[in-house]
């Protein structure tokens, strides 16, 4: 029997226009899903974020912490400042914040070597100074006057802090400690480093180079009223001490951790961390640029 070439005809255009709609059926189910189900780019952060922040972060954190609040109004912070060192024992012991900024990359290397790091990444430089009284009585202006008879005394920190290890190798780069380190005062504290110097018991501290420039409470202006920066040797030797953000492995909010560490590398943050005498990512470090990128 032979079918009327009218009916194929029909027949073929009502499957045609069911296969069409149950693409188009299809399509808008797709869209309407993606309308529900937001990205992980525009999902909202939520939740308190513990940060643990080296004592030089101190003043810049309420202003960085607001700034990101800003962007992100669901999100509290839980603020801790003080000695990385001190920090880190306790996070090999079982301790686990969220963020940890740290001022110089030396103090999180036992935290890197027992695997308790997540997320790392630099998010400013520090620089080396020589710090002397007001005065300078020692008339120190470099590195080579640090290992004349005339300088009596010079405070370094610990080489296990970043400021102690860079400034030690970088005296034996130029050999000179081997002539330096019988007059070298180690304070207890990197607070204490500066006050060395202002009380006059050395007549120099190896130091972050921005520390007089940027903002401070009351107190530190006054402790830095009587100090001076005779020379940033960041700009000199080329040395930039790199300070990283990380997350740790085993931390609760570890997608806000990492929120915040990106927001560290931008821009906006970047300014801020200018502000108060950190050299930003961007930022040379050698020749005079170095001491115009930070004012």
């Amino acid at each position: 029997m032979q079918m009327d070439p009218r009916v194929t005809k029909l027949t073929m255009l009502a499957v045609l226009a069911v296969g069409l709609g149950i693409g188009c059926s299809r399509q808008q189910s797709t869209a309407e899903e993606a309308k529900q189900t937001p990205s992980p780019e525009t999902k909202a952060l939520h939740g308190q974020l513990r940060v643990y922040a080296a004592k030089p972060y101190a003043s810049s954190m309420a202003e960085l912490t607001e700034m990101f609040r800003s962007k992100h109004p669901e999100v509290s912070f839980e603020l801790h400042s003080g000695d990385v060192r001190h920090v880190v024992a306790r996070m090999l012991e079982g301790e686990r914040p969220d963020v940890l900024l740290s001022s110089g990359d030396i103090e999180v290397k036992p935290l890197e070597k027992a695997g308790l790091v997540g997320l790392r990444k630099d998010f400013c430089f520090i620089t080396l100074g020589i710090i002397t009284q007001k005065q300078n009585p020692a008339s120190i202006g470099s590195l080579h006057d640090l290992a004349a008879d005339s300088t009596r005394a010079l405070a370094i920190l610990p080489p296990d802090t970043s400021l102690g290890y860079y400034a030690i190798n970088l005296l034996k780069k130029e050999k000179l400690w081997e002539r330096i380190e019988p007059k070298v005062i180690v304070p207890d504290l990197p607070s204490q480093v500066l006050e060395i110097v202002a009380e006059g018991s050395a007549d120099a501290c190896l130091a972050y180079g921005a520390v007089l420039r940027r903002n401070a409470d009351d107190a530190g202006q006054s402790l830095r009223a009587r100090l001076k920066l005779v020379c940033d040797l960041t700009a000199q030797y080329c040395l930039k001490i790199p300070c990283p953000a990380l997350s740790t492995s085993g931390c609760e909010h570890p997608q806000l951790a990492e929120a915040f560490i990106d927001f560290l590398t931008m821009d906006e943050a970047q300014e801020v961390l200018a502000r108060y005498g950190f050299l930003r990512l961007r930022d040379p470090c050698c020749g005079d640029d170095v001491n115009g990128a930070q004012n």
